[in-house]
């Protein structure tokens, strides 16, 4: 039995909202206002010239205007060809277990926090992406994503650096959209090939298909020593079936992962919790 606590930062949206009326057409303080939020990417150029051009700007008018619009404090400049958004997330748990001392070593009862990430991602020349991801939880810092990447004005991406690899969507999918704290057994029995590593990787989709594939290194997790193996890995989607009421979707993926010689041992384990050290999967080292 465990009970969890998760609290999303990502959540959070910074609006900015102007609540006063101007009461005077082409005053020379209305003009410099909507020339500052011009260049600073709170309104486009549309906007810019609609505005300008009415006799008085009405509460409804400001209310239309955003700085920013992300999962967390977004800025635009440059009517959205350059953009920054800074997030994070805090996940807290807490696990207390019922359990047969009989069959399994007492499992470590208890809190901490499971999660506690800083985020930085954003585009550069409209076409140009990067992003930067750290995790602080546990007294100890872990780099996740750390990538740059190329976007095409079809909407392709390749990417390349730290980065996850695209197998399956218990994998990619972020921890702030899962249900509980902890991933299923699925992931683990996945994530010692396929989780983050470093290397290269493009995906492409439509309105009812997507599609990536990449080629990586190992992970930049410590520990690693002597050559480096090397994988790639692939996955499909396609979604015959989309409307508000229904999806139906089928999905193909693959793997594969060469071990060097020398190279750590791999073992497959899934503890009922980050911290609880009792394992229900445990292969062992390989």
């Amino acid at each position: 039995m465990a009970k969890v606590q998760k609290i999303d930062l990502n959540k959070l949206i910074i609006k900015a909202v102007l609540c006063s009326a101007f009461t005077a057409s082409a005053q020379a303080a209305d003009k410099e206002l909507l020339d500052i939020l011009l260049g600073n990417g709170a309104i486009t150029e549309q906007q810019y010239e609609e505005l300008l051009a009415k006799e008085t700007l009405t509460k409804e008018d400001a209310a239309a205007i955003t700085l920013g619009g992300g999962a967390g404090l977004n800025i635009k400049t440059n009517g959205g060809a350059n953009e920054i958004e800074i997030g994070g997330r805090l996940h807290l748990d807490y696990v207390t277990h019922d359990y047969d001392p009989r069959i399994s070593p007492a499992p470590i009862n208890g809190t901490q926090i499971r999660r506690g990430r800083l985020e930085l991602n954003g585009i550069f020349d409209t076409h140009w992406a990067w992003a930067m991801e750290m995790d602080f939880a546990k007294d100890s810092v872990a780099l996740k994503d750390f990538k740059l990447g190329y976007i095409t004005d079809a909407g392709s991406e390749i990417y390349a650096g730290n980065q996850k690899q695209p197998y399956s969507m218990s994998l990619e999918m972020s921890s702030n959209d899962e249900p509980f704290v902890e991933r299923g057994i699925d992931n683990a029995l996945v994530a010692a090939f396929a989780d983050r590593a470093i290397g290269l990787r493009a995906e492409t989709s439509g309105e009812h298909w997507f599609a990536a594939s990449g080629v990586f290194g190992d992970s930049v997790k410590p520990g690693n020593a002597g050559d480096e193996g090397w994988g790639a890995a692939g996955r499909a989607v396609y979604t015959p079936l989309l409307t508000p009421q229904s999806v139906l979707h089928v999905g193909l993926r693959g793997s594969y992962r060469r071990l060097e010689p020398g190279a750590p041992q791999l073992a497959i384990r899934d503890k009922t919790s980050d911290f609880s050290g009792l394992s229900i999967v445990d292969t062992r080292v390989m």
